[in-house]
C-alpha cells in the first residue's frame, strides 16, 4: 500500500477541486469572494465541483476518503490506498491527483485505510441510494457481507447513506440501528471488523454509526471542518 498524511493528499484533491471551482463561478457569472460568507451559495457550487470531480467508483472512494479523515481523523492522520500490480514504489512520481489514480487498485477488498494514534484501520465502501427504510438497509448490509462470504476479516464495511426517504426528501434519518445492531449480532459473525453507517443530518452533522458488533455514534457539525469550507480555505493551492 502507499500511505499519504492528511496535509499532503489534501493537497492533491484541492488542487483539482479548485481548478473545477474556478469554472463553476465562471460559468456562474461568480467570483471566489461572492461565496465568502454566503454558506448557501457556497455549497451549491461546491456540490457542482463534488459532482463532476466523482464521475467513477475510484473517485468517489478518494472522495470519501478523504472526507472521512478530514471529518473524523486528527491531523497527524495518514491515509492509504493498495497500488496496482507491478508498480515500484520506489520509482513513484506523484504531481497531481491523476497521477495518483493511475497507480492505484481499484479492484480490492480495501478501498482506503486511515492511520493514526498507532492504529491501521482498513475500509471497504459502498453506497446505499435507496429508501431510507431499516429492513432495505439491513438487507442492503447482508447481502454485501453474502459477497465476500460473510467475512471481511480485518476489514470494516463502511456504509454510505445516499438514499431518500418515502417522501423522496433528504430528511431527518429515522432508521433503527438499535435493530440492525441487533440482527447482524444475531447473524453470528465471526469477522473482526466493524461494520458502520455513514450519513449526513440535515447537512448539519456528520454522523456515523457503528452498528456491528457494538452500536456507537460518533458526529461532527457540518461547519466545524466539512469539504465546502475547506475547498474555500484551500483556495491558494
Amino acid at each position: 500500500m502507499i500511505g499519504f498524511d492528511k496535509k499532503y493528499f489534501s493537497g492533491l484533491f484541492y488542487e483539482s477541486a479548485i481548478k473545477l471551482l474556478g469554472e463553476q463561478l465562471e460559468n456562474n457569472g461568480l467570483v471566489l469572494s461572492d461565496l465568502q460568507g454566503n454558506k448557501k451559495l457556497m455549497n451549491e457550487i461546491t456540490d457542482k465541483v463534488v459532482a463532476i470531480g466523482i464521475k467513477k467508483k475510484e473517485d468517489i472512494e478518494i472522495f470519501v476518503a478523504l472526507d472521512f479523515i478530514i471529518t473524523f481523523c486528527p491531523e497527524n492522520s495518514q491515509l492509504f490506498f493498495t497500488l496496482k500490480n507491478g508498480v515500484d514504489h520506489k520509482k513513484i512520481s506523484i504531481n497531481n491527483i491523476n497521477d495518483f489514480k493511475n497507480i492505484v487498485e481499484e479492484k480490492t477488498i480495501t478501498d482506503f485505510a486511515t492511520f493514526f494514534n498507532r492504529e491501521f484501520r482498513q475500509f471497504q465502501l459502498k453506497q446505499y441510494r435507496n429508501e431510507l427504510e431499516t429492513n432495505k438497509i439491513l438487507q442492503f448490509i447482508t447481502d454485501n457481507l453474502k459477497k465476500y462470504g460473510d467475512d471481511l476479516g480485518e476489514v470494516n464495511l463502511l456504509v454510505l447513506l445516499q438514499g431518500k426517504n418515502k417522501s423522496g426528501n433528504f430528511q431527518k434519518c429515522e432508521i433503527d440501528f438499535y435493530r440492525i445492531n441487533n440482527e447482524l449480532n444475531n447473524k453470528n459473525y465471526n469477522f473482526s471488523g466493524q461494520i458502520l453507517i455513514s450519513y449526513n443530518e440535515q447537512n448539519k452533522k456528520h454522523i456515523i454509526n457503528q452498528v456491528y458488533p457494538s452500536l456507537t455514534t460518533s458526529q461532527r457539525d457540518v461547519s466545524d471542518d466539512d469539504l465546502a469550507d475547506s475547498i474555500i480555505d484551500n483556495k491558494s493551492i
